[in-house]
């Protein structure tokens, strides 16, 4: 997606396997004056140009925060995120982001930097193959991010990913909720990336939130769904795939987790 505004805000959106063919940004290429990036996946990408994922050429300043770039390639710099700065003036600040796993046929395979600028800033970011000179560089990690199931594109964090927790509160720009509205710092400090990890939500057909779907509440839910009726929990209208869950998890016995994958295949039968 190419977007050229003076002001830009691109917020909470997916992209997957997309192929920018003799353009820069296989996921999103971006221009203008003050520009906000924040809660964006994109992962598969490819450019024929730089930046597999993002190319991003801010002219005053740049606010990328919690965003999750991985296994995106380009034929030229920068992988994951290529950054671009034509003037003295512009301020980058580049937080909580995980920019890893990406490729690049020249340099920089997660992230690339050329330009000057006034202030650029990459803090508490985890990525690995990286190339230009920050104003500041602090926090960051090189481990692998431990996402739950990056083959079937569920880019959430597992719960031993060395990415819980490690973000900056204080980032500026630092979203209220993660890619999937819930809140965006949990116990504590926030996460690195798009998602915040949740494993404490129950699912919306077990009202009395006691781990335990049984019959009663999932015929309850299915016909709530059958009916298009609004429910007290959970989403409006009733994902269809939340009832299969429900049925599914009623049939296993009733007991279920939540192990903070997608939902609803994130409510698992039994107990952890």
């Amino acid at each position: 997606a190419w977007i050229g505004s003076p002001t830009a805000t691109v917020k909470g959106n997916t992209w997957l396997d997309n192929v920018a063919e003799g353009e820069s940004g296989g996921a999103l290429w971006l221009e203008g004056e003050t520009l906000t990036v924040a809660n964006n996946v994109a992962a598969g990408n490819q450019s024929a140009n730089d930046g597999g994922g993002f190319a991003i050429t801010p002219s005053a300043s740049l606010t990328m925060v919690n965003n999750t770039l991985s296994e995106n390639s380009a034929s030229g710099n920068g992988g994951g995120a290529a950054f671009r700065v034509e003037g003295v003036s512009e301020l980058l600040n580049v937080y909580n982001n995980i920019i890893w796993g990406n490729t690049a046929s020249g340099d920089g395979d997660d992230v690339y930097l050329a330009g000057t600028g006034s202030s650029k800033q990459f803090h508490y970011n985890n990525a690995h193959g990286m190339y230009g000179v920050w104003d500041s560089a602090a926090n960051n990690m090189d481990l692998a991010p431990m996402f739950y199931d990056p083959l079937n594109d569920d880019y959430h964090l597992r719960y031993n990913s060395p990415c819980l927790d490690a973000g900056d509160n204080s980032a500026p720009g630092i979203p209220l909720t993660d890619k999937d509205g819930n809140p965006r710092i949990l116990d504590g400090t926030v996460d690195m990336g798009a998602y915040e990890f949740n494993n404490d939500d129950a699912h919306p057909a077990d009202l009395d939130e006691d781990w335990i779907v049984d019959a009663s509440e999932y015929t309850a839910y299915a016909a709530a769904w059958k009916n298009d009726q609004t429910w007290s929990a959970g989403p409006v209208p009733i994902p269809a795939d939340y009832v299969t869950r429900a049925g599914y998890l009623k049939e296993k016995g009733g007991a279920y987790y939540n192990d903070g994958g997608a939902k609803p295949v994130c409510w698992k039968d039994g107990t952890p």
